[in-house]
């Protein structure tokens, strides 16, 4: 099994290469091999039972969120934008996601 093969501190060094592919995606222009070496290290991860966390929209939570900017008044504290994607390996928090909350 390919997490067993992939310990947890292994893991945490492949986020640097993680974010930067995440940076390249979001050019204007992403070239054919960049695109599938990006779709090949998502198949890996999903491999190694590492799931994304953090969406635009959800509750804060700061047991996963690590809040970094906060704005409005309210109650209700939301996501309002992923600036460094979160990690959970096999259910337990590896990575908290970098985010932007807004309160309504």
């Amino acid at each position: 099994h390919l997490s067993q093969c992939f310990p947890l501190p292994r893991q945490n060094s492949l986020f640097p290469l993680i974010d930067n592919f995440e940076m390249a995606m979001k050019q204007e222009q992403v070239s054919k091999e960049l695109d599938t070496f990006n779709n090949l290290l998502t198949s890996v991860l999903e491999g190694l039972q590492v799931e994304e966390i953090g969406t635009v929209g959800e509750n804060f939570d700061p047991s996963i969120h690590e809040a970094v900017e906060h704005s409005g008044e309210g109650d209700t504290q939301i996501v309002e934008s992923i600036l460094r994607k979160g990690y959970l390996f096999q259910g337990n928090l590896i990575r908290p996601a970098m985010v932007k909350v807004k309160s309504e």
